[in-house]
């Protein structure tokens, strides 16, 4: 009877654990993100304003990748050269990753 106690509690444990894997991290690699790209020319900066609100400048010679809409869990972007953020609080961490 003890050993049917053990293998039910791993059973249990396994099942719970995936299924709060699945409701955490599903969001972020679960969907399709489509991204718009925005670039700078020799001389100009542009600028604009994220999903989120948060408002961008993109330096001369430089780009950013960003996404139509940010997921549930993170607001992430690809700068390519040098930009200036005026980020938006929130809930969600907002990154900036170096697009090589």
């Amino acid at each position: 009877m003890i050993s049917v106690a053990k293998y039910a509690a791993v059973i249990l444990i396994a099942f719970f654990s995936g299924k709060y894997i699945y409701q955490e991290y599903w969001p972020l690699y679960g969907t399709e993100i489509s991204y718009n790209e925005i670039s700078a020319p020799p001389g100009q900066i542009a600028h604009l304003t994220l999903s989120d609100g948060t408002l961008v400048y993109v330096n001369s010679c430089s780009s950013l990748k960003y996404p139509t809409t940010f997921n549930a869990k993170q607001r992430k972007v690809f700068l390519s050269g040098e930009a200036y953020f005026s980020v938006q609080k929130g809930s969600k961490p907002f990154w900036s990753k170096q697009a090589l």
